[in-house]
């Protein structure tokens, strides 16, 4: 059966064993940045305050933060958001509509670039999603994101495009950089 197109961005989840608890923290988004963030976007930590994810990580400043809680309009004002930042957090994602990979084992232990996608006008969430094209393996220090699983939600087809895979951000690029390696 074939996979929902439905990008909704970097959910946070408790994975596949179901225990553990988000860790939220409160950050700083500065006057005058002109971005949306959607929720469940990830974000990054730029000269000392929060941004929406570049695709791949531009240079040694940007780090990953996690996944907004809540969108944040843009503004002439500085505001506060609240992001899933523990380094161990594992999120679902939609992988986008290439089909090149058709296995679990093709997606698990590979990093991957984000793809941006907008924000949705009614929800405001995030519809970024995961380039499965870019898969670098077995784990990138150049890429954000590295998938550790498949997601088990009911229907979820790796043979179809729009897999729901498992990511944790890669610990190298992690603000915190306290994440467990991740075993291929």
């Amino acid at each position: 059966m074939a996979n929902f197109d439905n990008a909704d961005g970097f959910r946070p989840t408790l994975g596949v064993g179901g225990s553990g608890a988000h860790l939220i923290r409160e950050f700083d988004v500065a006057a005058g940045y002109g971005v949306v963030i959607g929720k469940h976007g990830l974000v990054m930590m730029n000269a000392g305050s929060i941004e929406r994810a570049n695709a791949v990580p531009g240079s040694a400043d940007e780090m990953i933060v996690g996944s907004a809680v809540h969108d944040v309009q843009a503004t002439a004002v500085a505001r506060k958001i609240l992001v899933y930042c523990d380094p161990l957090q594992l999120f679902e994602v939609q992988t986008d509509d290439g089909n090149t990979i058709t296995t679990a084992a093709g997606f698990v232990g590979k990093s991957y670039e984000i793809i941006l996608g907008g924000i949705d006008a009614n929800t405001q969430q995030s519809t970024s999603e995961i380039n499965e094209d870019t898969a670098a393996g077995p784990a990138s220090t150049t890429l954000w994101l590295h998938c550790v699983g498949i997601s088990p939600r009911q229907g979820n087809d790796v043979a179809t495009e729009f897999t729901r895979v498992l990511v944790q951000i890669v610990p190298e690029v992690h603000l915190y950089g306290m994440a467990l390696p991740v075993s291929s």
